[in-house]
């Protein structure tokens, strides 16, 4: 894909966000009814306190390479959404840069960040002339994003993710991997118009690998999400060489 085609199809997938980041941006990031506008006040606190998890998988997956969040200067979160998991980040993390493609979300997390205490957070908007902004992190992590963007541009995301860690920096990646039935043709998905429904695609698997191993990251660990085999969720953890 050349740059004039990525930077549409990142348009058309910006569109989406932004729409539904002024309609529903709770339920966008985590697509329970109980999130939805009219339940979410109730159901609020429940959601931002799951945000720990992520802090949780974090912490864990550093603890088995011996490493912890006390070992990295900046985590760089990839679809930070309404900051659910970025104030539980930068609890453990010296500084947070966290990136959004929809501008209504960021302002959520903005805001609830401000309201956890946290003076930590960098925040920055993705955009079709840059797909994966900020610098000087030595941790990318990014869960329940990836999924929402076509092949092509998860891996252009990827490739200047991987490129920009430093000698020892490490890249959590949660990406759905394969699906049956499933294929992209660019040509198609621009010709489609535009879609009101989130978009699910996958990025298969030895594509990352054969990413990975041209930018000098190597596989540390790769845990595959209970399911069934005709979908397919996996976590990365590359370490760069």
């Amino acid at each position: 894909m050349d740059d004039p085609t990525l930077k549409q199809v990142v348009s058309k997938t910006a569109s989406y966000w932004s729409e539904i980041g002024t309609q529903a941006p709770h339920w966008s990031v985590l697509s329970l009814d109980k999130y939805a506008p009219d339940l979410l006040e109730q159901n609020l606190a429940e959601f931002y306190e799951s945000g720990v998890g992520d802090l949780y998988l974090v912490r864990d997956l550093l603890r088995r390479m011996n490493r912890s969040p006390n070992d990295f200067n900046t985590i760089l979160e990839f679809g930070c959404g309404v900051g659910r998991a970025t104030a539980a980040l930068a609890t453990a993390f010296k500084h947070v840069i966290a990136l959004d493609i929809s501008a209504p979300h960021i302002e959520l997390a903005k805001k609830h960040v401000a309201s956890s205490g946290a003076n930590n957070v960098e925040f920055i908007q993705v955009t079709s002339e840059n797909v994966m902004p900020g610098r000087g992190f030595d941790l990318w992590y990014s869960r329940l994003v990836l999924q929402h963007n076509p092949p092509p541009v998860t891996l252009s995301v990827l490739e200047k993710a991987f490129s920009g860690l430093p000698p020892h920096g490490v890249a959590i990646v949660h990406v759905r991997t394969h699906q049956d039935g499933y294929s992209f043709k660019v040509a198609d998905y621009l010709k489609g118009g535009s879609k009101l429904d989130m978009e699910m695609h996958s990025t298969p698997q030895n594509s990352i690998l054969e990413l990975a191993d041209r930018t000098g990251c190597r596989l540390f660990e790769l845990h595959e999400e209970p399911g069934h085999i005709d979908n397919v969720t996996s976590i990365f953890v590359f370490v760069k060489k």
